[in-house]
């Protein structure tokens, strides 16, 4: 697994999803891994401007738990962005961003996934503290249920879905805030 630098240096990128928009709430829904005979758990509310996620993993069967929302009216691609900016508080647990790509020659949708670590605020007694994750396009590994594929790079231009997910096989509740999603584009050196 890959963590990514939390302190990618990096230039302001376009706000995605921003929580603090009322309708915000109505674009997301929770996919389970019901859908594959697991018994997992996860529900989401939107609320003070973040989302809070959360639910118990049981890895019985399944193991994943996620929310999602369709992308088509963010326009990722129409800018040289490098990738994706979330800003989190966690709760130590390995949390997966998701894009969905559709295949222009099948009905396969391949899942673009990069993992990212938690920071457990909860314990430190610093819940008021947010994390900066920063997510390449060039890092993240295309999949079909759960299975690595060998496809090209994602193109963020064709994304039409994006998603949070938990399924580090770890059985147990979990919680994690989203406050917002961005873009962000790396500093580039002249080296």
């Amino acid at each position: 697994m890959v963590s990514p630098d939390v302190s990618e240096p990096s230039l302001p990128g376009r706000v995605l999803v921003d929580f603090a928009k009322p309708e915000e709430a109505g674009r997301w829904q929770t996919v389970l891994d019901g859908v594959m005979g697991g018994r997992s758990s996860g529900t989401f509310v939107v609320e003070d401007g973040r989302m809070v996620f959360t639910g118990v993993l049981n890895t019985n069967g399944g193991g994943f738990s996620s929310v999602r929302r369709p992308a088509s009216d963010l326009g990722l691609g129409t800018e040289a962005e490098t990738g994706i900016h979330l800003r989190v508080r966690g709760d130590g647990r390995t949390y997966t961003l998701r894009l969905r790509q559709p295949s222009p020659t099948s009905r396969l949708a391949a899942s673009y996934r990069s993992p990212f670590a938690t920071q457990d605020l909860r314990s430190a007694g610093d819940a008021g503290v947010w994390q900066d994750v920063f997510l390449p396009f060039a890092d993240m590994v295309p999949t079909w249920r759960g299975r690595t594929l060998d496809l090209p790079a994602v193109d963020p231009g064709r994304v039409d879905e994006i998603g949070v997910s938990i399924d580090d096989k770890i059985d147990g509740p979990f919680q994690i805030e989203l406050g917002e999603i961005r873009t962000y584009r790396a500093e580039r050196s002249n080296r």
